[in-house]
């Protein structure tokens, strides 16, 4: 998976290590099997945090894909909490 980024979003004002440690709270959490620190850090360099208002979703698209190349290529999830 060397050629992915992950793109969190939400309305919350975050900064990518802020939201690297929900996700690695919520891994430790709730995964099935522990993660190991190598596989985490190898995961975790590819997510990135943008907060949705505006335009700075786009240029946090726009950010990963100049890192990937011209032939990126996005998968969209959307996921809404009960909150």
């Amino acid at each position: 998976m060397p050629d992915c980024r992950i793109i969190g979003t939400a309305l919350d004002e975050l900064d990518d290590g802020a939201f690297r440690g929900h996700v690695r709270t919520a891994l430790a959490e709730f995964a099935r099997v522990p993660v190991e620190e190598a596989a985490w850090r190898a995961f975790s360099d590819r997510l990135a945090y943008v907060c949705s208002r505006a335009d700075r979703l786009a240029n946090g698209v726009a950010i990963a894909e100049q890192a990937l190349g011209s032939d990126a290529r996005r998968l969209h999830y959307l996921a809404v909490p009960p909150a």
